[in-house]
Parts: structure tokens; C-alpha cells; sequence
């Protein structure tokens, strides 16, 4: 699978990963680490690869 058969078929898991990941980030420090600052690189990355 390439990156944007994968994107076709988890548009909705990422935008829910990107949700969740803004709502940890504007708690605070809760819930928002080094782990979620990487993966939201990776979920922006995905969405921008062609």
C-alpha cells in the first residue's frame, strides 16, 4: 500500500489523531509528551506526502 492509498483509506483515523492530539496539546502538559509531538509530525507528514 502507498502513502496515498493509505491516506484514501485512514482519512478518518487521521483526522481523529489530529484531534486528539490538539485537544493534549491545549490541556496543557497533560497527556501531551515527546511521543505526541512525534506523532503528530508523522500524521502532518502523511497528510502532505502525495
Amino acid at each position: 500500500m502507498n502513502i496515498a492509498e493509505f491516506k484514501t483509506k485512514n482519512t478518518e483515523l487521521l483526522k481523529e489523531i489530529k484531534e486528539r492530539l490538539d485537544y493534549n496539546n491545549n490541556r496543557g502538559g497533560f497527556g501531551f509528551s515527546i511521543d505526541g509531538e512525534l506523532l503528530k509530525e508523522l500524521v502532518e507528514a502523511l497528510e502532505n506526502a502525495e
